[in-house]
C-alpha cells in the first residue's frame, strides 16, 4: 500500500483545490494510505471551503484549527526551532513528524513548497503547478525554486503550459511530467440537476463565467466585449461566480457595467458552492482568461455537454478544438466579440459542438497517469560517467562578479567535453543562475547532515526516529559543547569539518575564489587534484582589508596541498612567488575564457549623443573601483568646462554614497548611476570610452569585454591591466593616483579624435579563446 501526503496552502473552492479534491475522492482507500495537511485555512468572506468534500478514509490535518492545542504548545518548546514555529502552525508540524511517506506532494505555485520541501520525510517528492509559470504574475520564482533540489518531478497539468514553463525555466525539463486535473463527473451531473433559485434561466440567451475576480480572468475586458455585442444588437446576460479574490476588479467590473448600461444583464453573483446548476443551464460557457494552463471549469462544461468559448491560453489550446468541441479566441476584445457573435448566430455549430462533447469523460485515462506515476520505482540517479568528478566551490553562485561570470563560461566548456561537474555554494543557485549551467547537480549546506543537526533542537532530535544513534549521540555533544562548555567555536569544530568527507567523494576539487570561506577544508581533503583560482592582484590585495589579512593568513601552509594555483598573468605569478617561493611550482597562469560571439550579439543599442565623449564603467560600486576618487576627478573636470557622459553599470554597498557625493558635485546631470544589468554589452558598445579606475584588480573580464566590442579602454595600472590596455593600442594606462588619473581623462576630452583611431585599430582585435579552451582542458585531466 502507497503511503501518499498531499499538502496544500488553502483548501476553498477553486481550480487547483477541486482537481486535488476530486483526486482523492477517485483513489483506492485499499491501494492507499492518504495524508492531507492544509496549512492555513483561516477564515476567508465568502469562500466556498471543500473541506467537507474529503473522503472520511483520508486522514485530514487542518492545521489552522488545531492551531492551539495545549498539548502542540508544550511539545513545541522542546522539539521544534524558532525558524519551523515561525513559519507553520505546531499540528501541521507535529502531523508529519516521524512519518515517512512514498510521495510527498505539494499543490499550487502560489505558496512556498518549504513545508513539503524540509519539513516531510518522503521517499519521492513532487511540486504540482497548476498554471503557466512563464506568464503567472503572482509566481516568486526565488521562493519557488529555492527548494529545487528537494524535488524529484514537477507535474504540470498541462503539456503546453509544461513546454513554456520549461522554456524559461530550463532547468525543469528532465523533472516535468504532465498529468491533467482530474474531475468527479458523477457528482458534477448530480449537482448540475439542482433547482436554480436566484436566475430566471430561459428567459434570454445566457453565458456564464466561473472565474474567481483576480487579475488573470481579465473580467474588465469582459465587460468589454459585452458592450461590443450589445451595441451589435445582441441581446444577452453573463453571469459571474466566483470569489471575490480582488475587491479593486469588482468594483471596477460593476462601474463599466454601470457606464455601459450594462448592470441588468451582466451580474456578479459572487461564489458558489454548486456552480454546476448554472453551467449545465448556460448557453455557453466563457474562460476569457489572459492565461491559464488548464481550466477546470472548460472540462467541467465539456461534461455536462455546454459549449465553451474561450481564449487561446495555453491549458485551452489541449482541451478545446477550435469550432468542434469548443471555440477559440484571440485575446483583444474585437475578436472575442466576434467569436461570440458568430458562435450567437449559429445554430449549427452549437449543435455540432453540443453533440461532438455529448458524454465526455477524461476520469480513467487521468487516473491511470497518476497510478503509473505513483507506482514507478525507478530513482533519478545522475548518470554515470568515465570523466573524473569535478567539484567547483563558489561560496556564492549568485554574486555577479567578474570572476563567478568567468567561472560560469569555462563550467559550460567543460560540459560540452562531457565532463561531470558539481557545484557547491553556501548560497542556494536563483533560476537566472540554474538556466545558465544546465546538467550541474548543485550541493548546498542542505547536503551537510551535521549542519541539519546543529540547526535542530536537543529534544526534536533525540525523539527523531530518521536520526541513528550516532547522529544523537553528535547531537548531545554540539548542545553540551554549546550551552556547558560555552565554545565559541563549536559550529567551526564540529560542523564546517565536516565538509571534508562530503568533498572526498570527488576526484577534483576547483576552489574558485581567494577568499573562500572553505579553502582550508578543501586543504584537507584526500582527492586525487585541488586546484586554487586567484582571479584578483593577490599580493596588492592580501593586505587591504582586515577580511582579506584574515582570509589570507594561512595561505602559505593551506596551498601547500594544492597541486595548481591559478592566476591570471604573469607579473601577478612573480608577486606571488616572491612571498610564496615554495609554491614557485604550483602556479600557473591562465586567462579567463571570454564568450566573443554571445558578446557582440547582445551588444545593440542607439546613440544618444554624439557631441560629447561617452565613458561607461562596469563594475561593483565597493572600495576597490574607487568610485570616490573619480566622483572628485570629474567634479573637477566639469568646473573646467569640459563635457562629457559618464554612466556607472553595476550595484555595491557604497552605491547609496556615491550618488549623494554625484549631486554634492552638482554632477547628476553627466554621471548616471544605472544600477546592475543583465546585459551590460549595449552600454559598452554605445559608449566612446570604457574606464576602470580601481584600486587593484586581477585580469577583468570587463576590459576584454569592451576590446572585443571595440571600445578603447582607459584604466589603472594595477593587477594585469598592463597586459591588456597597451597605450596607443587598446587604450590609454594610468597610474593608480587621482592627477595621473585627472591627466588621463583630460588627455582623452581634449582629444577626441584619438578615440576614433584608436577604435579603426580595434577591428583587428581577436581574443585567444582557443589556446584557454586547451589549457582549461588539460587542467583538469588527471595524469
Amino acid at each position: 500500500m502507497k503511503k501518499l501526503l498531499f499538502v496544500i496552502s488553502q483548501l476553498y473552492r477553486g481550480g487547483a483545490e477541486t482537481s486535488l479534491v476530486n483526486l482523492l475522492n477517485h483513489l483506492d482507500k485499499n491501494k492507499y494510505e492518504i495524508d492531507l495537511v492544509i496549512l492555513n485555512q483561516s477564515p476567508v468572506k465568502g469562500a466556498v471551503s471543500l473541506i467537507d468534500s474529503i473522503p472520511s478514509w483520508v486522514k485530514v490535518c487542518d492545521a489552522y484549527k488545531n492551531r492551539n492545542l495545549i498539548g502542540l504548545k508544550i511539545k513545541g518548546k522542546f522539539i521544534y526551532n524558532q525558524n519551523q514555529k515561525g513559519r507553520y502552525y505546531l499540528s501541521a508540524l507535529d502531523f508529519v513528524r516521524n512519518k515517512m511517506y512514498d510521495w510527498a506532494f505539494f499543490v499550487g505555485e502560489w505558496h512556498s513548497p518549504e513545508f513539503v520541501a524540509v519539513q516531510v520525510n518522503a521517499h519521492k517528492k513532487a511540486a504540482w503547478i497548476h498554471n503557466d509559470l512563464s506568464k503567472a504574475e503572482y509566481f516568486n520564482e526565488e521562493e519557488y525554486f529555492h527548494y529545487y533540489d528537494y524535488f524529484d518531478k514537477y507535474i504540470f497539468v498541462s503539456e503546453n503550459s509544461l513546454k513554456s514553463s520549461c522554456k524559461k525555466y530550463k532547468f525543469l525539463k528532465d523533472k516535468a511530467v504532465t498529468i491533467y486535473n482530474i474531475n468527479d463527473v458523477n457528482k458534477i451531473k448530480v449537482a448540475s440537476e439542482e433547482p436554480v433559485d436566484d436566475y430566471n434561466f430561459g428567459k434570454k440567451l445566457t453565458f456564464v463565467t466561473c472565474a474567481n475576480f483576480r487579475q488573470q480572468k481579465n473580467h474588465l475586458r469582459q465587460v468589454e466585449v459585452m458592450k461590443v455585442l450589445k451595441r451589435r444588437g445582441l441581446d444577452f446576460s453573463w453571469i459571474n461566480i466566483g470569489a471575490i479574490t480582488d475587491k479593486s476588479i469588482v468594483s471596477r467590473a460593476k462601474k463599466l457595467a454601470k457606464d455601459y448600461n450594462l448592470e441588468n444583464d451582466f451580474l456578479i453573483l459572487g461564489p458558489k458552492s454548486n456552480p454546476y446548476k448554472y453551467i449545465s443551464r448556460a448557453d455557453a460557457v466563457t474562460v476569457l482568461s489572459d492565461y491559464e494552463s488548464w481550466s477546470m471549469v472548460i472540462t467541467e462544461a465539456k461534461i455536462l455537454g455546454v459549449p465553451v468559448i474561450s481564449t487561446k491560453t495555453s491549458g485551452a489550446l489541449e482541451q478545446i478544438e477550435n469550432g468542434k468541441t469548443g471555440i477559440l479566441t484571440d485575446f483583444t476584445v474585437t475578436e472575442i466579440a466576434d467569436s461570440i457573435e458568430s458562435f450567437i448566430k449559429s445554430k449549427e455549430l452549437q449543435d455540432n459542438i453540443r453533440k461532438n462533447i455529448n458524454n465526455f469523460d477524461n476520469t480513467k485515462e487521468i487516473l491511470e497517469s497518476f497510478t503509473e506515476f505513483v507506482s514507478f520505482e525507478g530513482k533519478n540517479v545522475k548518470t554515470e560517467l568515465k570523466q573524473d568528478k569535478i567539484l567547483y566551490i563558489i561560496d556564492d553562485i549568485n554574486y555577479l562578479g567578474g570572476a563567478h561570470i568567468a567561472t560560469k563560461y569555462q563550467i559550460n566548456k567543460l560540459l560540452e567535453k562531457g565532463q561531470d561537474i558539481t557545484v557547491f555554494s553556501s548560497s542556494i543557485p536563483k533560476p537566472s543562475v540554474r538556466n545558465e549551467l544546465l546538467g550541474i547537480e548543485f550541493l548546498s549546506w542542505k547536503d551537510l547532515r551535521e549542519d541539519i543537526i546543529f540547526n535542530m533542537r536537543l529534544f526534536g532530535c533525540l525523539t527523531n526516529k530518521f536520526f541513528t544513534m550516532k547522529e544523537k549521540r553528535f547531537k548531545f555533544k554540539l548542545s553540551y559543547n554549546g550551552k556547558i562548555l560555552r565554545e565559541n567555536d563549536n559550529f567551526e569544530k564540529n560542523v564546517l569539518w565536516s565538509f571534508e568527507k562530503l568533498f572526498s567523494k570527488y576526484d577534483i576539487i576547483c576552489v574558485m575564489s581567494e577568499g573562500s570561506a572553505f579553502k582550508e577544508v578543501v586543504a584537507k581533503v584526500n582527492c586525487k587534484k585541488k586546484i586554487q583560482w586567484v582571479h584578483i592582484d593577490y599580493c596588492d590585495w592580501k593586505d587591504k582589508t582586515e577580511w582579506a589579512i584574515k582570509v589570507t593568513k594561512n595561505d602559505s601552509e593551506t596551498w601547500n596541498s594544492y597541486d595548481d594555483i591559478i592566476v591570471l598573468t604573469d607579473n601577478i605569478k612573480q608577486d606571488v612567488c616572491k612571498i610564496y617561493p615554495h609554491l614557485k611550482n604550483r602556479i600557473k597562469v591562465m586567462k579567463n575564457i571570454m564568450p566573443e560571439n554571445m558578446i557582440k550579439m547582445k551588444a545593440n543599442i542607439k546613440r544618444i549623443d554624439d557631441s560629447r565623449v561617452n565613458f561607461v564603467t562596469v563594475g561593483r560600486v565597493d572600495k576597490q573601483k574607487a568610485y570616490e576618487r573619480l566622483v572628485m576627478i570629474l567634479g573637477r573636470l566639469k568646473k573646467e568646462g569640459y563635457k562629457f557622459y559618464w554612466t556607472v553599470i553595476g550595484d555595491g554597498n557604497e552605491k547609496s554614497k556615491i550618488e549623494n557625493m554625484i549631486i554634492e558635485n552638482e554632477l547628476d546631470d553627466v554621471m548616471f548611476m544605472e544600477g546592475s544589468k543583465n546585459n551590460p554589452f549595449p552600454y559598452i558598445k554605445d559608449a566612446d570610452v570604457f574606464a576602470l579606475m580601481s584600486d587593484f584588480e586581477g585580469l577583468p573580464n570587463t576590459i576584454f569585454e569592451s576590446l572585443i566590442l571595440g571600445v578603447p579602454v582607459i584604466a589603472t595600472n594595477v593587477g594585469g591591466v598592463k597586459t591588456q590596455v597597451i597605450n596607443g593600442q587598446t587604450g590609454w594606462l594610468v597610474e593608480n593616483d587621482e592627477e595621473s588619473i585627472y591627466n588621463g581623462i583630460k588627455y582623452i576630452l581634449d582629444n577626441p579624435n584619438e578615440v576614433k583611431i584608436m577604435k579603426d585599430k580595434l577591428k583587428s582585435y581577436v581574443y585567444d579563446n582557443e589556446k584557454i579552451y586547451n589549457d582549461t582542458y588539460e587542467l583538469f585531466i588527471l595524469d
